[in-house]
């Protein structure tokens, strides 16, 4: 199904390109390997349901703060649902004070390409696990520097004023960690920016600097490899590990932006992803 918006969460080093067409859902997500890249740094989780766990690699908005105004408020949060795409369209839902929109993107290489596009409108696909109705769906190749990905905000409140909205950070203290279903041809990390190291103009607090290891956007997150069958996996937050590069910083979960899947770069990408949840 083809929805009218896309909306980005974008970080500062995300520039847009790219085009092409999906499979459907429920067919194999390709034949490349399972594995990260050589080389690639390690954290761990597991996997809900037995899985294996595996290591991690390192790493959009219509409206975004200008450097110098002031950052939204928090939005109290609650557990729950966050997103199953069977209502069809690019929103969250809107429960909990959670609003956003899913979002793709990636390093603009020059020549690769991304599906969903960008610049584009989201697509979502018709299947999933267990029955499901829809899933998202993004496939690309050809981008060497950080890679592609995709993702969501939790508080742009554009995604219920139907107009321009500050984004802010989503107070998730009261969640544990969140749980999804993916399957996939190569490994992803799943990051969680929180306001600490993203940019002012991007609704955060960092400061942007050319000191060494005080770069902005080392956001924390973990890593797992997927495989061509639907597998629900399980991150918590507690096990969030930040790359090293850039700027240290405690992992607020009251200063939380919103849920990125990063594909490093290198690959040639098939990842299927649906049922996202705080626990």
């Amino acid at each position: 199904m083809t929805v009218k918006r896309t909306s980005s969460f974008c970080l500062g080093f995300i520039a847009i390109t790219l085009s092409s067409l999906l499979p459907a859902c429920g067919d194999s997500a390709g034949k490349r390997g399972d594995q990260g890249p050589e080389g690639s740094p390690a954290d761990t989780a597991q996997p809900a349901d037995g899985q294996t766990p595996a290591a991690t690699v390192g790493a959009s908005a219509e409206q975004a703060n200008t450097p110098g105004e002031s950052v939204a408020e928090p939005v109290p949060a609650d557990t729950g649902l966050i997103d199953d795409l069977e209502d069809g369209d690019d929103q969250i839902l809107v429960i909990g004070g959670r609003a956003g929109f899913w979002h793709t993107f990636n390093d603009a290489t020059p020549g690769g390409k991304q599906t969903p596009d960008p610049e584009g409108e989201l697509t979502l696909e018709e299947g999933g696990p267990e029955g499901s109705a829809y899933c998202l769906h993004t496939t690309g190749s050809g981008f060497t520097e950080w890679g592609a990905g995709l993702g969501f905000d939790l508080n742009d409140q554009s995604a219920v004023s139907g107009g321009a909205a500050a984004k802010g950070p989503f107070d998730a203290s009261g969640t544990a960690g969140i749980t999804f279903k993916a399957k996939g041809n190569t490994y992803i990390r799943v990051a969680f920016p929180v306001q600490a190291v993203i940019p002012l103009e991007e609704g955060g607090t960092c400061l942007t600097s050319t000191v060494e290891g005080e770069d902005c956007y080392d956001v924390h997150g973990i890593g797992f490899s997927l495989t061509k069958d639907w597998k629900r996996f399980e991150v918590p937050f507690a096990k969030l590990t930040q790359e090293g590069w850039g700027k240290v910083t405690e992992f607020d979960l009251t200063t939380l932006l919103g849920v990125q899947f990063l594909i490093p770069p290198g690959v040639d990408f098939d990842v299927y992803i649906d049922e996202i949840a705080f626990y």
